[in-house]
């Protein structure tokens, strides 16, 4: 998964800063977006995660985000950029603290610290391989792409590197979600009821709930 993210990773700041011209402000504002996603979240995916398992909280996360590389295909405009990357922090969160937790939760106490040495080795190898794939990615990629009649071609090649990117998340995803279990017990819930726990989304139905009553007064 990290080697998959890492081929897209290193050219966000080119691809806003070089080729759609992002000013520095609006790339400040790209970047707090994602942090502030984070920080909003995280709590709340710490309590999810406790209540329904870091499976369930890598099961969501794990096929979100590989969708949010592909949305830079879409357009773009500030706004738009500026939500996905507040999204890509609201998610991110939940992933990282997931396959964290997931080692603390599946080996001894006195294997901890072992593990989390291999955990981060097996990631900073992954890393490295993404970033030099992503590299060869973009000498080789082309910058507009035709194919039954429809043309792409953005600002450069680099929402195609992102859009394989998340492709390769995906596929990631897939073939190794499936192939782990939840290392403790946990409470059992259905797909709609975990939907509606996610991080912000208990809150903001909540609030639409509240107000609509009062703007239809």
């Amino acid at each position: 998964m990290h080697a998959s993210v890492l081929i897209a990773g290193p050219f966000f700041v080119l691809y806003l800063l070089q080729d759609i011209h992002l000013s520095y402000i609006g790339y400040g504002g790209w970047l707090a977006t994602g942090l502030l996603g984070q920080l909003l979240a995280l709590q709340a995916w710490g309590h999810f995660g406790d209540r329904f398992g870091n499976k369930a909280l890598l099961s969501i996360t794990g096929f979100t985000v590989p969708f949010l590389p592909m949305l830079y295909l879409v357009s773009t405009n500030l706004g738009f950029l500026l939500i996905v990357n507040f999204l890509g922090g609201v998610i991110w969160a939940g992933l990282g603290l997931g396959l964290q937790n997931y080692v603390f939760d599946s080996v001894r106490p006195a294997d901890r610290a072992k593990a989390i040495a291999l955990y981060s080795t097996v990631n900073a190898i992954g890393w490295s391989m993404g970033a030099l794939f992503g590299s060869w990615l973009v000498e080789h990629l082309p910058a507009r792409i035709e194919w039954g009649g429809v043309v792409l071609q953005p600002a450069s090649n680099l929402p195609f590197v992102f859009f394989l990117s998340g492709v390769l998340r995906l596929l990631v995803s897939s073939s190794l979600l499936g192939s782990f279990h939840e290392a403790r017990q946990v409470e059992r819930a259905s797909r709609r009821q975990l939907l509606w726990e996610l991080p912000l989304v208990k809150p903001v139905a909540k609030f639409v709930a509240w107000t609509l009553p009062k703007l239809n007064r």
